[in-house]
């Protein structure tokens, strides 16, 4: 659980950087991000049942 919510973390920092530094690349970056923070918890769940 704490290295997602380090991810979680890490990925949000980044998100915010990449939003400040250009907003069209910010979220590009956020949605990549979402897309894949919701591919690991799929993957999780199904590994962990």
């Amino acid at each position: 659980m704490l290295p997602t919510l380090l991810f979680l973390i890490g990925g949000a920092i980044v998100c915010y950087g990449a939003y400040v530094f250009n907003p069209i690349i910010g979220l590009v970056v956020t949605g990549l991000f979402m897309i894949l923070v919701a591919f690991m918890i799929d993957r999780g769940q199904g590994g962990e049942t």
